[in-house]
């Protein structure tokens, strides 16, 4: 084996996967700081929380689920579905979005289908910057995109309608790209 493979091997072979509780440490840090960012629309937060799709076998890991209860006489919910993503050194990419579009478009076919709650709003927290090209994406369907660092939380993007009734809900085509 020559030096260079040798030196990359030995390279990968140290990089340290996360481990489960600086995973969960992430998510519970990002559950702090989106139940201030999202004050004003007074959240009830559930941690994880699960999503299944059509076929019922497709069940969905939701790192955060919020309920929002809006006040007054016309008082409606919202159902957020918050996907932490931690990232080591690279940016968030368009890939990682459409994962988590397609997984809620399965889970909302089902719901369409078959009753029950569904979430209608999206929101992607990463601990590294995002893609040009994943805003892009995410700003075309509608979720939100945030950056945790250093204890703030951080708008990366500006959907036009990120709650209630987002673009990735009415995209036609989308279990094209779930089938493949």
């Amino acid at each position: 084996m020559g030096k260079r493979l040798k030196s990359i091997l030995n390279k990968l072979s140290n990089k340290q996967p996360i481990s489960y509780s600086e995973g969960h440490g992430f998510k519970k840090e990002v559950e702090k700081h989106l139940i201030k960012y999202l004050g004003r629309l007074s959240p009830e937060i559930e941690m994880p929380a699960r999503a299944k799709g059509i076929n019922g076998s497709h069940s969905y890991d939701v790192d955060i689920y919020i309920t929002i209860k809006s006040k007054g006489l016309f008082a409606n919910r919202g159902n957020i579905w918050v996907e932490c993503k931690w990232k080591d050194n690279s940016p968030v990419m368009e890939t990682d979005i459409q994962k988590l579009v397609v997984k809620a478009q399965d889970a909302f076919r089902y719901v369409t289908e078959l009753g029950g709650f569904y979430y209608d709003t999206l929101i992607m927290v990463s601990n590294q910057d995002f893609d040009i090209n994943a805003l892009s994406y995410a700003n075309a369907l509608d979720v939100l995109c945030l950056r945790y660092h250093k204890g703030r939380l951080t708008e990366k993007n500006a959907p036009m309608n990120w709650v209630g009734d987002p673009a990735w809900m009415k995209q036609k085509n989308y279990l094209q790209a779930f089938r493949s």
